[in-house]
C-alpha cells in the first residue's frame, strides 16, 4: 500500500438526504482511518476525504456499492484537491452552496429497530407515537422545501430535549440527523375527542362498532373493525361509497396471511419500506393441515385449531373471527357424520358453491340437532367430531377459510354442549355451566363477544380467552395436549412452549400455542372452549369489497397504527381495520385539522389526532401482483415524490396529466418528478389540491417549467388548467393514447429513436377524429405515432351515463353488430322500456352520440351480457368483477374477434358479442364467458403483433385495461411464448395516474 498521501472531492447525487447517508459515510471514513469532512447542500452531499490513495478508492467504492439501504444513489463525481491535513472525520452543516438538486425521499414505515423498541417498556421510547430514526418515518409529508434539515420541515415546531439532540448529534446514533426524531418529552402528542387516554379511548370506539378518524402520515383516514358488518355497511354509507372496495390494515404479515394469498413476492411487498395496499386473491393460506387442521389431546379428549374459519359475514348472524367453535360437556351425542371441514379443505370452498348456488345441506345426525336445539328450517350448519371422543363431542360451526359467498345461517340461539351461542355467534354459559354458582366466572363485554382473559367454568375443565379473541381447547384431567406438524406446516415451531420446559413439546398446564393471530390457551384442568369476535377475529365483512375477487390490504406502516392494533397487556381490540381515506366519495384526502373537523363531521364518531403538522397529503399507494411482477395501480405514499431517470433530456416543464386519477410531473434534464395521487379533477376541492402538489412539486424539486404540456382533451380541467395559468409560456398538447405509450416506454428506458407497436386500451381519450379512443393500435415513438387499428366504433350514448349503466353500452355494441334487442338477453331486460326507445332513437340518428372505440366500455358490455354487472357504483366495477369471475376458469372454446383490411384496420366485436349472446341463452356460466371473452382479448393482441410487428419491435401495453391481471398475464404470455418482447409497466400505473410522465416524453422531441 502506497504512504503518500491525497484529498479529494466526492458529490455523491441522488435520495441522499435524510436517509442515513451522512452517518454512513462518517463511520465508512472511520473505519478507513480518513480525514475530512461532509456535508450536505442543494446539489446532494459534499464530501472532502484524506488519506492514501488506496483507502480513498475503497471508500469511494463502498459509496457505489453498499449505501444506507433508503439511499439511491445516481451519481458519485470526485477531484483531487489540494491536501489540508488533520486526523479527525466531522459533519459539517447544511449549506446552499452549489449547483444541482438533491431528490427527497418518500415516506418510509416503521423499521424493525423502532418497533422493537416501541414494544419495550425499557425503552425510553416506550408507546412513543412518533418513534422513528434516519431508517424510517416520515419524510415527504413533512418536508417543506430542500435541503432537508429540520428548520425545514413540521417538526420544526419541536424543539429537541437534551436527550434526543444528543442522539441527533452522534455520528454512531442510528438517529444521528434524523430530522423528525422526538420522544415523550419533546416530541408531537396524541389528542382525541372525548376523556381518557386517547389510544384507549379510539380502540374502544373500533371495538364497539364505532368509525374512527386517525390522523395518519399523508392525512386522515376513517377507520372500523373490518370484521363488523354493521360498522363497515355504516362507513360505507356515511361515505357515499357504493360498492367500491375498501382496503384494510392488519398489524403483521401473519394476518395478511389469515385473510388474503399471501405467496413471497406478495410478502416482500407487503413488508416493504413502501407498504402500499396490495392487491391479493382473497382466502389466505391457513397454517395448518388442508383438512381439519387437528393438534391431539392426551387420553380422553382432542382439540381442533381452525385459526381462521369464517362464514360470510353478510349473513345474519354469521360467526367472525376464527369461528371453529368447540365445546366440551356433558352431551350425548356421539355419532360420525361428515363435517364442515369439508369445505376448508386448503383454504377454499367447493367449485360448485359460488354466487348463484345454494347453501350446501351438510348433513346431521338427528341427535346432534336435537341436542342443539336448532331450528329444523334452518339450513344444516351443525356437525359433529369426525369421530367420538370418550363421551365429550365437539361441535363444528362454520369452518371456511375461503371467501364463502352463501353460508349456513346461525340459529338466534344455540345450545351447544354445555354452552350456547347467541345471534352473533359469541359463546355464552349455559345456566348448567356452573349450577351451583350464582357466577358462572365469565366476563363478557355489552355486545356478548369474549374479553380479555375471561375464564368461565365448564364442569371440570376450564374456558379461557386471550385478548386476542381465543382458540379452542377440550379438557381432560391431565390437560395435555399434544400439537401435530400440521399445526403450523410452513414453521418448524408451531409456537408451542412447555410452561415447564419451555420446550416444543405436549402442551401442559399455563401452556400457549400461537396459531395464526389467534391463540389456545390450556388450563391445569385442561380447558375449555372459546373463540373470538370482533375483538380476535380476523375475517373481514363480505361488504368491505363485496363482489370483488380482491381485498385490498396493507400492513400497519406507523407506530401510531402498531399502537392502535395494541401492544401486549393492551385490552383487545379489532385486528383487522378498513382503513380509508378521510374524505367523501371523490373529494380529496383531508390533512389539515380545521379542514378535517368540518368535512368529516358526519362521517366519524370519534377524532385520533396529533399536533404534528402535515404539510403534503400523500394517499396510499396501491400496487398488485402479475405473474410475481409488480404492477402499480396507484403510485403516492412511499413512492412519491421519487424521480424516475428520462431517457431523453428535458428543458424545465410541467405535464398537467389528465382529468381521472390525476397526477403532474416537472422534469428537467434526465429526470422527471411525479407528484402524488391527486384524484379526479371534477369538483373545486381537487382542482385546489392540484395547486397545492404542483407548487410543492416546484419547490421541492427547484424546477422552473418553461413549457406545459396537456392532454389534447378540450374538455379536461387538467388542459384547462394549464392554459389558465400558462402565462407566456407555451402550452404543448398531446394525444391521450400516445401519452400512455411512451409512458411505458419512457418507464423501461427506450431511448430516443425507439419505435413500438403500442397497444393503448383504457376507457377514454379524446381522438384527433372527435371520436371517443380506447382500443388503439399505434405504431409509436416518442415523437408521434400512426393509427394502424383500433376497436370497431359503436355509439357513446348520453356520455358518462352509459359509462355508469353498462346495460346501455351493451346495447349500443349490439346494434353496432347488428344483432337483435332479444328480452331473453338480460341488458335488454335491464333497460326500462322507455329507455330502450329513447336509445334507439338516438343509435339511429346519431343523437347525443359519440362514436367509441373503447376496449374499457366493451368489457362492461361483456360483463352486462353475461349478467354480471348492469350499474356501477365505481369505475371499472363490471369489468373487475367480470374478471373475478373468469379466474382459474380453463375453457377451450374460445371466442374470436374479426379484423378487417381497412386503413386503419377495423377490430370487430360482432362475432364474439353473438357468442356471448348465444352462450348465456345457453345458460352457460357468467364465469366461462368471461374466460372466453379474456381469452378473446388476449389473442387479439397476439394477432395485432403478428400483423404489425416483427420480433426485434416491442409490442407495448398501457393503458387502464391493463390493470386486469387476468387479460395481462395472459397477453404478456402469448407474445412471450411467440417470440415477441414484451414491455408493460412496473413502475407506473398503466391507468391515467402514469400519464403525465408520458406527457413529457411526448413533447421531449418535438
Amino acid at each position: 500500500m502506497t504512504t503518500h498521501r491525497s484529498r479529494r472531492k466526492v458529490v455523491v447525487r441522488g435520495v441522499v438526504q435524510g436517509v442515513g447517508f451522512r452517518p454512513f459515510v462518517y463511520t465508512t471514513a472511520a473505519e478507513l482511518a480518513l480525514s475530512g469532512q461532509v456535508s450536505n447542500d442543494s446539489s446532494g452531499v459534499i464530501i472532502e476525504i484524506e488519506g492514501a490513495p488506496d483507502d480513498l478508492n475503497e471508500f469511494v467504492r463502498r459509496l457505489r456499492a453498499s449505501p444506507p439501504p433508503l439511499a439511491v444513489v445516481e451519481s458519485v463525481e470526485q477531484e483531487t484537491i489540494s491536501l489540508r491535513g488533520g486526523t479527525g472525520f466531522h459533519i459539517a452543516d447544511t449549506t446552499r452552496d452549489g449547483a444541482g438538486r438533491t431528490l427527497a425521499s418518500p415516506d418510509v414505515a416503521l423499521c424493525a429497530d423502532c418497533a422493537r423498541e416501541l414494544a419495550d417498556p425499557a425503552d425510553r421510547r416506550y408507546r412513543h407515537p412518533f418513534i422513528n430514526c434516519t431508517n424510517c418515518g416520515p419524510r415527504f409529508t413533512i418536508i417543506a422545501s430542500l435541503p432537508y434539515d429540520r428548520p425545514h420541515t413540521s417538526m420544526a415546531d419541536f424543539p429537541m430535549c437534551a436527550r434526543c439532540a444528543a442522539e441527533y448529534a452522534d455520528p454512531a446514533n442510528r438517529r444521528f440527523h434524523a430530522q423528525p426524531i422526538a420522544c415523550p418529552d419533546c416530541g408531537p402528542t396524541l389528542a382525541y375527542t372525548g376523556s381518557g387516554d386517547p389510544l384507549t379511548a379510539a380502540r374502544n370506539l373500533l371495538r364497539d362498532g364505532g368509525i374512527l378518524a386517525v390522523k395518519g402520515i399523508g392525512g386522515y383516514h376513517l377507520a372500523c373493525d373490518a370484521t363488523n358488518e354493521s360498522a363497515v355497511a355504516e362507513l360505507r354509507r356515511r361515505k357515499r361509497r357504493g360498492d367500491k372496495p375498501f382496503a384494510i390494515m392488519v398489524p403483521n404479515l401473519d394476518t395478511a396471511r389469515a385473510i388474503v394469498e399471501v405467496d413471497a413476492a406478495a410478502a416482500a411487498l407487503l413488508t416493504s419500506p413502501a407498504r402500499p395496499i396490495v392487491l391479493l386473491p382473497r382466502g389466505g393460506v391457513p397454517r395448518a393441515a388442508p383438512a381439519t387442521n387437528t393438534s391431539r389431546m392426551s387420553d380422553n379428549s382432542r382439540v381442533v385449531v381452525n385459526s381462521q374459519a369464517a362464514v360470510d359475514s353478510r349473513t345474519a348472524g354469521a360467526l367472525r373471527g376464527p369461528a371453529d367453535w368447540r365445546t366440551t360437556g356433558d352431551s350425548r351425542t356421539a355419532s360420525a357424520s361428515q363435517t364442515v371441514a369439508d369445505w376448508s379443505t386448503a383454504g377454499r370452498v367447493p367449485t360448485e358453491f359460488g354466487p348463484a348456488a345454494p347453501p350446501p345441506a351438510w348433513p346431521v345426525p338427528e341427535s346432534i340437532a336435537q341436542s342443539a336445539q336448532r331450528d329444523p328450517a334452518t339450513p344444516n350448519n351443525l356437525a359433529a367430531a369426525d369421530r367420538p371422543v370418550h363421551g365429550k363431542s365437539e361441535i363444528r360451526i362454520g369452518g371456511s377459510t375461503g371467501p364463502v359467498r352463501h353460508a349456513p345461517a346461525v340459529p338466534d340461539t344455540q345450545t351447544v354442549g354445555s354452552a350456547r351461542l347467541d345471534e352473533h355467534g359469541q359463546v355464552i354459559p349455559a345456566d348448567s355451566v356452573t349450577p351451583d354458582a350464582p357466577d358462572s366466572g365469565a366476563r363478557f363485554a355489552a355486545s356478548a363477544a369474549i374479553r380479555d382473559s375471561a375464564v368461565a367454568s365448564v364442569g371440570a375443565d376450564q374456558v379461557w380467552v386471550t385478548g386476542d379473541g381465543v382458540g379452542v381447547a377440550a379438557g381432560s384431567g391431565a390437560g395435555g395436549v399434544v400439537p401435530t406438524e400440521s399445526m403450523a406446516p410452513d414453521d418448524p415451531d408451531p409456537g408451542v412452549r412447555s410452561a415447564e420446559s419451555g420446550a416444543p413439546a405436549a402442551m401442559r398446564a399455563g401452556a400457549v400455542a400461537s396459531v395464526g393471530a389467534d391463540q389456545v390457551w390450556v388450563s391445569g384442568d385442561g380447558v375449555g372452549v372459546a373463540a373470538g369476535s370482533g375483538a380476535g377475529g380476523v375475517v373481514p365483512a363480505e361488504s368491505v369489497a363485496p363482489g370483488n375477487p380482491d381485498l385490498g390490504v396493507m400492513i400497519a406502516y406507523a407506530p401510531l397504527h402498531l399502537l392502535l392494533f395494541g401492544l401486549p397487556g393492551d385490552p383487545p381490540g379489532p385486528q383487522v381495520l378498513v382503513m380509508t381515506s378521510g374524505n367523501l366519495g371523490g373529494e380529496p384526502i383531508c390533512y389539515d385539522d380545521d379542514d378535517a373537523r368540518a368535512r368529516l363531521t358526519g362521517l366519524a364518531d370519534g377524532w385520533l389526532s396529533h399536533n404534528r403538522r402535515i404539510l403534503v397529503p400523500c394517499d396510499d399507494s396501491v400496487v398488485r401482483l402479475v405473474d410475481g411482477i409488480e404492477l402499480p395501480v396507484r403510485r403516492s405514499r412511499g413512492y412519491a415524490p421519487l424521480p424516475l431517470a428520462l431517457p431523453i433530456p428535458l428543458p424545465p416543464t410541467l405535464a398537467v396529466g389528465a382529468d381521472l386519477k390525476n397526477t403532474c410531473a416537472v422534469a428537467d434534464g434526465r429526470y422527471a418528478w411525479l407528484s402524488q395521487h391527486i384524484g379526479d379533477m371534477d369538483d373545486l376541492a381537487t382542482l385546489r389540491a392540484f395547486d397545492d402538489a404542483e407548487h410543492h412539486l416546484e419547490r421541492l424539486t427547484g424546477v422552473e417549467p418553461i413549457q406545459i404540456v396537456a392532454d389534447a382533451h378540450p374538455g379536461y380541467r387538467s388542459t384547462a388548467w394549464a392554459q389558465r395559468n400558462a402565462g407566456d409560456r407555451p402550452v404543448r398538447l398531446v394525444q391521450h393514447h400516445h401519452a400512455h405509450i411512451a409512458a411505458v416506454m419512457g418507464e423501461r428506458g427506450l431511448g430516443a429513436a425507439a419505435t413500438v407497436l403500442g397497444i393503448a386500451f383504457d376507457g377514454t381519450g379524446f381522438g384527433p377524429d372527435g371520436a371517443v379512443w380506447g382500443g388503439e393500435v399505434l405504431a409509436a415513438g416518442y415523437k408521434g405515432f400512426r393509427r394502424l387499428a383500433h376497436l370497431k366504433y359503436a355509439p357513446l350514448a348520453g356520455g358518462d351515463v352509459s359509462v355508469h349503466r353498462p346495460y346501455r353500452m351493451a346495447l349500443a355494441h349490439l346494434w353496432a353488430a347488428g344483432i337483435e334487442w332479444s328480452e331473453s338477453i338480460p341488458s335488454v331486460r335491464a333497460c326500462p322500456a322507455a329507455e330502450r326507445a329513447v336509445l334507439t332513437h338516438q343509435f339511429a340518428t346519431g343523437l347525443g352520440c359519440v362514436p367509441t372505440s373503447s376496449m374499457g366500455r366493451l368489457f362492461d358490455a361483456v360483463s352486462s351480457l353475461a349478467g354480471v354487472r348492469q350499474a356501477v357504483d365505481y369505475e371499472a366495477q363490471a369489468a373487475i368483477e367480470l374478471e373475478g369471475l373468469a379466474r382459474g376458469v380453463s375453457d377451450d372454446a374460445g371466442y374470436r374477434f374479426a379484423i378487417t383490411t381497412d386503413e386503419p384496420a377495423l377490430l370487430d366485436p360482432a362475432p364474439v358479442l353473438a357468442a356471448v349472446v348465444a352462450d348465456a341463452a345457453q345458460g352457460i356460466p357468467a364465469s366461462v364467458i368471461g374466460a372466453r371473452f379474456h381469452d378473446a382479448v388476449a389473442h387479439l393482441i397476439l394477432e395485432l403483433a403478428v400483423a404489425y410487428s416483427t420480433p426485434s419491435t416491442p409490442v407495448a401495453l398501457s393503458g387502464g385495461v391493463f390493470q386486469n391481471a387476468l387479460l395481462l398475464s395472459r397477453a404478456r404470455a402469448l407474445l412471450q411464448d411467440n417470440g415477441f418482447q414484451v414491455i408493460s409497466h412496473r413502475r407506473l400505473p398503466p391507468n391515467d395516474g402514469g400519464l403525465a410522465f408520458g406527457q413529457l416524453l411526448a413533447v421531449s422531441a418535438g
